[in-house]
């Protein structure tokens, strides 16, 4: 049977656009109080819970007549009550999956609330931005005397706890560090591992940036006075994620150290390119945080003004927080409760495959490459155990949680506009998948698939999300997908109203061709920007996706987000930007460059495919230009074409990679490869794009 294709492409994706927040100026900034808060415990054993007067310096307890216990909850109208306060919520990144908790629960309808990271949210409360309720980590210095001056007292009030961990690349054989040597790492005072036992290697200090949340915590529960060494600019990172991915890069990463939220690290973004390091002989767990056997620990706020009436949904919401079932919802999120919750786990909700340990795993599929999947296919329905995927030891679940949650997070990373995937598809915070999940498809060496059943607990539909194998984990991967590191940030917002995301690219063992490579794609990222015919186009796939094919969605989405699609053929890797068709499964390519992997230069695709293609198996669509009738602008459509013999003088005119399953028949799929598609304008105008099947 003639093969058939189904192109799998990661397209525009549509996302709810975030009002923007006003910015303080270096003047007047963010919030204030002094010292950490002080707390008093209720005579029931609840959590200890920290108020300032205006003074901001002597402790009250939190006014009882805001509790609700959970014994007299009226569900109905709590959700009634807190209905307007969602749009009022701001908070950092590790809490975004708490407030989308907190939504699932009491939110009829609507999106959860977005968030503007720490040193943000604090500053829309302090200016009254919209913000009435935040959830962060403890203010900085500089954000408590902002509001002490201003006479805008706090109210502070932990929620969960959660600890400030070290992370470092896989290849550093630093295990185990002490509080005085990391005062001493980041005061400049050790500037070589080999001052620890580690290799001969200059340390790479990394920080965040000034007022975020981890980056106070480094002063408070590290640095102790001591003052921190003036970094390099490229040394101090502004996002979680990106720090996180400059330590686990394998380029000159080995030298590397950083910090994050152990919540961040472990449930929102994790790689296997990265471990933290035990501090004073004690590892970072959920087990150390609980025990303060670790001695970082510290907790997530949620902070309020304390002149906010004493009826207010938000001191409502809190007080809720503090019960048991506040905790055990905090805890259902991942998060570590204040106190032991019993039956926090197992949710009754969820099925058991889903629970279980979602952090260790040792993987059980030997210690060789195999040529082929055959083995670990059903044999009369049972699957091999997951672990049989990955090496003897290799902690492989951590890894799949890992790349399943930088897949949620994807999305707008613009530090005013936070949306992602996850906040548009999940009905609660994933939490992630146990050791030997059962749900999985392997088809063709390097392509594994976790799946996720309609009945599943964490997204709205059946999900699946593609996992790479690569020849260093897993006895079924394959040395090329390793060859490149792809990251994402954002770019720029369009005239038409599209979110353009950039892509970065990192060669493994090639500093210097990824330093081209990545040179010339700024480049060409740019100049689409100032390209009329591009914009034109975007501008009327806008109206069309807004008009049309989102016609019952206008409510929920606002805007539309591009991202790079990413595929490589040989030695060549095209970086292009799509543009979905929804009326079928076709994708019009907008704008695509394209390198060789060897050196970093640009090339043309077109000259180096096969001078004899090879058409007999291709899938060839007809693109037509459609124009709306009183709406002067044009929509693609697309029709398939049976049988094609290119006509005499036909051009190609561009070419891309894309990735598709080669089918012997609907829907059964065989195998998973990335090979060239083109686009060919034949001598009488009509335009084609050619899928091949090329080795």
């Amino acid at each position: 049977m003639r093969k058939a294709l189904s192109v799998i492409l990661t397209a525009a994706i549509i996302i709810l656009a975030l009002a923007s927040c006003k910015k303080a100026n270096e003047e007047s900034v963010p919030p204030a109080i002094e010292s950490p808060p002080t707390s008093t415990s209720s005579e029931t054993g609840s959590p200890p819970t920290s108020t300032y007067s205006e003074t901001g310096n002597s402790p009250t307890s939190m006014p009882s007549e805001t509790e609700t216990p959970p014994d007299s909850l009226d569900i109905s109208r709590f959700k009634e009550e807190l209905a307007g306060l969602w749009s009022h919520i701001d908070g950092s990144t590790a809490t975004i999956p708490l407030t989308a908790a907190l939504h699932s629960a009491f939110g009829d309808g609507g999106s959860p609330p977005k968030h503007n990271t720490t040193s943000y949210a604090y500053d829309n409360l302090f200016w009254g931005v919209d913000t009435e309720l935040i959830f962060v980590t403890y203010p900085s210095e500089y954000e408590l005397e902002v509001f002490k001056n201003n006479d805008v007292p706090l109210m502070i009030v932990p929620i969960a706890k959660d600890a400030l961990v070290f992370l470092v690349n896989v290849e550093n054989k630093i295990n185990s560090i002490s509080l005085k040597q990391i005062q001493d790492i980041y005061s400049g005072k050790t500037v070589n591992w080999n001052a620890l036992g580690g290799y001969d290697e200059k340390i790479i200090a990394y920080q965040r940036t000034a007022n975020s949340g981890s980056q106070t915590l480094l002063k408070k529960l590290v640095m102790n006075n001591t003052q921190l060494a003036a970094s390099p600019s490229d040394w101090e990172i502004s996002e979680m994620g990106r720090l996180v991915e400059v330590v686990s890069g394998y380029d000159n990463s080995r030298g590397a150290i950083g910090y994050s939220m152990f919540y961040y690290v472990n449930n929102m973004y994790g790689n296997s390119r990265f471990k933290l390091l035990s501090i004073d002989g004690v590892k970072p767990s959920r087990e150390t945080i609980i025990s303060s056997e670790y001695p970082l620990g510290d907790n997530y706020y949620a902070v309020i003004r304390q002149d906010m009436p004493m009826n207010h949904p938000a001191r409502k919401l809190l007080s809720w927080l503090l019960t048991d079932e506040g905790q055990a919802l905090i805890a259902k999120a991942g998060y570590i409760p204040l106190r032991p919750i019993d039956s926090a786990w197992p949710d009754s909700t969820i099925d058991p495959i889903y629970l279980g340990d979602t952090d260790d795993s040792s993987g059980t599929g030997g210690k060789m490459l195999k040529t082929s999947v055959d083995d670990v296919q059903p044999v009369n329905g049972v699957r091999p155990p997951l672990s049989d995927l990955f090496f003897d030891g290799y902690n492989y679940v951590r890894y799949i949680n890992g790349k399943i949650m930088e897949e949620i997070n994807k999305g707008d990373p613009d530090e005013w506009r936070i949306g992602t995937w996850g906040d548009v598809h999940q009905t609660r915070p994933f939490i992630g998948i146990p050791n030997n999940y059962p749900n999985y498809e392997i088809s063709y060496r390097g392509y594994l698939w976790i799946v996720f059943p309609q009945s599943n607990p964490f997204f709205n539909y059946a999900a699946s999300f593609y996992i790479s194998l690569s020849s260093d984990i897993s006895p079924y991967g394959t040395e090329q997908l390793d060859e490149c590191k792809i990251t994402y940030e954002y770019a720029a917002s369009t005239k038409p109203g599209v979110k353009l995301l950039a892509a970065g690219v990192e060669l493994r063992d090639k500093p210097d061709a990824s330093k081209r490579l990545n040179e010339q794609l700024k480049a060409w990222t740019e100049s689409l920007l100032n390209n009329k015919e591009i914009m034109q186009r975007l501008n009327s796939y806008v109206i069309w996706s807004s008009d049309v094919a989102l016609d019952d969605w206008k409510e929920k989405y606002a805007a539309v987000t591009l991202i790079p699609y990413i595929g490589k053929w040989r030695d060549y890797l095209t970086v292009t930007y799509m543009l979905s068709v929804f009326e079928d499964e076709s994708s019009s390519m907008l704008s695509t460059i394209c390198f060789d992997i060897n050196t970093g230069d640009a090339v043309s695709l077109p000259e180096k495919l096969p001078a004899d293609l090879d058409y007999s198996e291709a899938d060839i669509y007809k693109v037509d230009k459609i124009m709306e009738a009183n709406e002067g602008w044009f929509r693609e459509t697309y029709g398939r074409l049976e049988a094609y013999t290119p006509a005499a003088g036909s051009v190609i005119t561009d070419a891309f990679m894309y990735v598709g399953w080669i089918s012997s028949g609907w829907k059964s799929y065989d195998a998973l490869m990335c090979t060239p598609c083109i686009r060919m304008i034949e001598p009488s105008g009509r335009i084609l794009e050619i899928y091949l099947f090329l080795e």
